[in-house]
């Protein structure tokens, strides 16, 4: 199981989930889903969005032990 790091990522740097979202052209409930873990982002999203944040691919997710 993969936990999602994204929000931590985001709220690190002090973002807005509405903001970032609005960066990378998805909607604010897609990227709450995929902070939460209750949906996953197509792959050219998860590149998109490690762009923007600035992290990579592999940062946004993390395995559960």
């Amino acid at each position: 199981m993969w936990e999602p790091k994204i929000g931590d990522i985001r709220r690190a740097k002090g973002l807005q989930q509405n903001f970032v979202a609005k960066q990378i052209n998805v909607s604010p409930q897609s990227l709450s889903a995929w902070e939460n873990g209750d949906a996953f982002p197509k792959a050219n999203y998860l590149f998109e969005l490690a762009e923007f944040l600035e992290v990579e691919v592999g940062d946004l997710y993390e395995k559960q032990k």
